[in-house]
């Protein structure tokens, strides 16, 4: 009678009754010991709760079981076990056996047992110590001096309150024999990844297939119950492609900016045994983006409330939302003694397609009673930095409520006007009291239309010479041209080299070894008012040398060996050549076109 703990070792086997192992033969009395039939058929409980879970969280297969809201009253009044009902023999040997964990940093203990029903005998009992990690527990009861029955095999929890968590409980005659985990044939590695967020409206959704798929089942959807729970019986309306071959998927038309998407994929396999997938989800792309590395400037300032402090998030709590009500460091507000009118402006880096403004006022505890935060106010903008356009006519922005966790409360409509900067003129603010103006926190919104997210990143070293270069594109953009060259200057006047291309990338290129090459692109449509957008000047420096030969792939196998691929069979080694050659002299020497030829 003893108990041994086994750490999880997960083998890339794709199918469990093809693995050669001694308890392929033998028989379970238990049934759902691995919750695959996402309940709790087969299990009994007292004095707790429990739940099956999915997904990440499940040891193996799709599910495990989670127990919790145990009792501390006594150690008897908190149980679990694998169906009681069984007949164990004398003269044979039962095992007991089952994976558990516990909360991440802590340990507990419990009982594990074998039990008679109605004269509650214990044939055995081991108390066991689980942690936070998967380990297999086992029983084992010696050669059985008599038969027991209905017996039963399960646990007792204790007086600890941690809570547990169970899979692959297994109750057979015999020894014990280690459980064999395996991944099951599901599909991995989504494209977008797990959690994604800012994925393109048009994306392709792929993954890498389980070798034994011969076909695939996606779901897709907004709601992770239907993902989760669809299936062919009931597809839930989410079933959007059904034994497809092609381990990618390309939803219709254009996701919905801002949405968050589930999705799953089940591999089918060539008898069409399904086998389901996790749920994966990921975030689109939002409508419009926030404007960064914003300069401010204003016409005058109080002490510690700078302009700066409206672009600089100083006074927003982690969600970025929701601002404070202490101005010292956070807010800007004029000086009372300067010259009106006051005004407060934004440079942007370069120019955008501007969507909207939002606005958080003057946010002072004391707002409420003087007022200082802008009411009327006039709107200009710039596309160059120098000349002003009025937008619209005054605006009124809503007074702020002084309290914390104020929200923007102002939303200015730019309609998608491009802007290189914004200047802010107070006409009045809502207390009329002091000849002082402020704002808490202005934010403004942009429409990607500049080519963005460069491949290679931007400053890259060590770049191929044939490197294919890449980029997201503008959401308008039709063809896109592309400028580069090793001259900067040439990039940002237009004056380099210049192709026009159609898709996302341009290349392979054939570029110099260690030289620094700048590029960007400008993004075409011609039916846009603005026809063309630039992007950023982006840079790469090329790799140094280039390595004909990294020796790694030699061997010293018997030439008729089909393996065999000797060193010499790719280098001239010297032999029956009147003159020795020194290598290292003769790699900086030997012609590229010839390069193994020593």
């Amino acid at each position: 009678m003893f108990y041994k703990m086994f750490k999880y070792v997960a083998f890339m086997a794709l199918l469990c009754w093809g693995l050669s192992s001694s308890f392929a033969q033998q028989t379970l009395l238990n049934e759902n010991g691995g919750l695959e039939t996402g309940d709790t058929t087969g299990w009994e409980f007292n004095g707790v709760t429990m739940e099956v879970i999915s997904g990440d969280e499940a040891l193996q297969g799709n599910y495990s079981l989670h127990v919790y809201n145990l009792s501390t009253v006594n150690a008897w009044a908190s149980q679990a076990r694998a169906l009681a009902g069984y007949t164990f023999e004398q003269g044979k040997v039962y095992t007991f056996s089952c994976f558990l964990k516990t909360e991440p940093g802590v340990t507990r203990d419990m009982s594990m047992r074998f039990q008679e029903n109605g004269t509650w005998t214990v044939f055995p009992a081991q108390t066991i110590t689980i942690n936070d990690e998967w380990m297999e527990y086992y029983i084992t009861t010696d050669v059985l001096t008599r038969t027991y029955t209905p017996a039963r095999a399960g646990w007792e929890f204790g007086t600890s309150a941690e809570e547990i968590w169970f899979d692959e409980a297994k109750v057979y005659e015999g020894e014990y024999v280690p459980t064999v985990l395996i991944d099951l044939p599901n599909a991995k590695m989504p494209n977008p990844a797990d959690g994604a967020t800012d994925v393109r409206r048009d994306v392709i959704l792929s993954w890498m297939p389980a070798e034994i798929a011969g076909t695939h089942d996606v779901y897709l959807g907004t709601m992770f119950e239907d993902v989760n729970d669809g299936e062919r019986s009931n597809p839930r309306s989410v079933l959007v492609s059904q034994n497809q071959i092609p381990n990618m998927y390309d939803p219709p038309g254009l996701l919905e900016f801002g949405q968050i998407y589930y999705w799953r994929i089940d591999e089918v396999a060539a008898d069409g045994m399904v086998f389901k997938g996790d749920v994966w989800s990921f975030t689109v792309e939002p409508f419009a983006y926030p404007i960064e590395n914003i300069i401010a400037t204003s016409s005058s300032n109080t002490p510690a409330q700078e302009p700066e402090h409206t672009v600089n998030g100083s006074g927003l709590d982690d969600s970025g939302l929701l601002h404070g009500n202490d101005s010292t460091g956070t807010m800007w507000l004029s000086s009372s003694t300067e010259v009106q009118p006051s005004w407060i402006a934004y440079e942007f880096d370069r120019l955008y397609k501007l969507h909207k403004m939002w606005i958080w006022n003057y946010n002072d505890s004391w707002e409420q009673a003087i007022g200082v935060g802008i009411k009327d106010a006039t709107i200009e903008y710039s596309m160059d930095g120098n000349n002003l356009t009025t937008l619209g006519t005054t605006h009124e922005f809503t007074q702020s409520p002084g309290t914390a966790d104020y929200a923007h409360n102002t939303t200015i409509d730019f309609e998608g006007v491009p802007v290189k900067s914004v200047k802010i003129t107070a006409n009045s603010n809502w207390g009329d009291i002091l000849k002082q103006y402020g704002l808490s926190e202005v934010r403004f919104l942009y429409v990607p239309v500049a080519a963005r997210e460069p491949s290679p990143v931007s400053s890259a070293t060590g770049v191929e010479t044939e490197v294919v270069i890449g980029w997201r594109a503008g959401r308008e953009a039709v063809t896109h041209d592309v400028y580069l060259s090793d001259d900067e200057q040439a990039v940002i006047d237009g004056t380099a080299p210049v192709e026009t291309v159609t898709e996302t990338n341009y290349g392979p290129l054939s570029l110099d070894l260690g030289k620094t090459y700048y590029w960007k692109v400008n993004e075409v449509n011609e039916s846009e008012a603005i026809t063309t957008w630039q992007s950023n000047i982006w840079s790469f420096t090329t790799v140094n040398f280039l390595i004909i030969d990294d020796m790694e792939a030699y061997n010293d196998l018997d030439p008729a060996d089909p393996a065999s691929n000797r060193i010499f069979n790719a280098w001239i080694d010297g032999y029956d050549v009147t003159a020795a050659i020194n290598l290292c002299r003769c790699l900086t020497t030997i012609p590229l076109e010839n390069p193994k030829q020593l």
